[in-house]
């Protein structure tokens, strides 16, 4: 077996004295694709070498109690305000207590607040990039981007989900080449017979004649559901019967079900809320659709890849890495026009996108297992 870097004074020819001891700082553990992802990432991580914690400064979330049953400590140390400073403070506490060696931040909330909470510790300091610099929000993106800039003076190595991202982070965001890393997410796949889709139709209620598409992920600005559902107004003309399934929550729910009701979707499209049984979804439907405007990889593209579902995706950050068009799946822009256009093309070729499916599925198997992540 392979070992961690050894520890100070620890011989290296021999087992580690003690596992390494982790810090992950996120903001939340709400439902969502980043932090369902390290969940599974951490049902991987060798415990004889990993001894996880994690710290929370926003909120706790959904999937607390799941790490907590993988015996993971889940500590909240909680922002009383957008501007409040004394979590610096409080936190730095929590981190020199713990005596960790590594401490990895998250998401840009807990990337700014944890990193200044940790500059001048000794452990070393690790932060994530889930996501290329958006092109929406400029003034917001250059704030962001400077702070970042400014903190990865005093960060180790930053973290980039796909190579796509690590490209976006030194070219857009100025970020130091050599301090960038990529780490593909990998997800977990049964290597035994999926459920069938028959049947996975009949557990979620849908009719087993209509074809049915899903969008699946939060209601955000990166999740385009409007632009969406605009094109598959558009395909619904040639193909009536076609529904989708539109999974997640957030805080543009309300505007999505407005615009649903504008165009009088209503029999067509079910919003189911947000799911535990992605993978029950995945295999019911007919076709996964990705519409961001911006990505990182997103997680559900590669789930849908392992159940064997076709996949239609923008051509955004990380997804062209993965996705090569119309042989692992289809790739389009972001717009109505785009997006009509490959919903179209799919419907009308089903061998095709089985074809695409069964190569994805292929490819998921052999470069994305989470073990090799972990």
């Amino acid at each position: 077996m392979d070992y961690p870097t050894p520890l100070p004074g620890q011989d290296p020819s021999g087992p580690p004295v003690r596992p390494l001891s982790v810090c992950h700082i996120f903001p939340a553990l709400p439902l969502h694709g980043a932090e369902n992802h390290f969940l599974k990432l951490c049902t991987n991580l060798d415990s004889s070498r990993i001894r996880t914690s994690i710290l929370l400064i926003s909120d706790g979330g959904e999937l607390v109690p799941d790490f907590e049953a993988l015996g993971i400590p889940v500590t909240l140390i909680l922002k009383k305000s957008r501007y409040d400073f004394s979590i610096i403070s409080r936190v730095r506490s929590y981190l020199k207590a713990g005596q960790f060696d590594i401490i990895h931040t998250h998401l840009f909330t807990a990337n700014f607040w944890g990193r200044l909470a940790a500059l001048g510790t000794d452990p070393l300091l690790i932060s994530s990039a889930h996501n290329v610099v958006p092109k929406e929000r400029p003034g917001l993106v250059r704030v962001e981007n400077f702070l970042d800039r400014t903190l990865s003076l005093a960060t180790d190595a930053i973290f980039c989900v796909t190579n796509q991202v690590l490209h976006s982070m030194a070219r857009d965001a100025g970020l130091p080449r050599h301090k960038l890393v990529a780490i593909e997410n990998g997800i977990p796949f049964d290597t035994g017979a999926h459920l069938p889709k028959e049947e996975a139709r009949t557990l979620l209620g849908l009719d087993l004649e209509r074809p049915t598409l899903a969008v699946i992920g939060r209601f955000s600005t990166q999740k385009n559901h409007v632009t969406f559902l605009q094109a598959f107004k558009k395909v619904q003309e040639q193909f009536p019967l076609l529904s989708v399934l539109l999974v997640g929550e957030g805080e543009l729910e309300e505007s999505v079900r407005s615009e649903v009701s504008r165009l009088g979707l209503g029999d067509s499209v079910v919003f189911m809320g947000q799911r535990r049984d992605v993978g029950r979804i995945l295999r019911a439907i007919d076709i996964l659709v990705v519409p961001s405007l911006w990505e990182g990889l997103p997680n559900v593209m590669l789930e849908g890849m392992a159940a064997g579902t076709p996949v239609i995706a923008t051509r955004v950050g990380g997804i062209p890495d993965v996705l090569d068009d119309r042989d692992t799946g289809l790739l389009c822009d972001p717009d109505r026009e785009s997006l009509t256009d490959a919903m179209t093309w799919a419907l009308v070729h089903p061998d095709e996108m089985e074809r695409m499916a069964n190569n994805s599925l292929r490819l998921i198997r052999e470069r994305y297992d989470i073990r090799t992540t972990a």
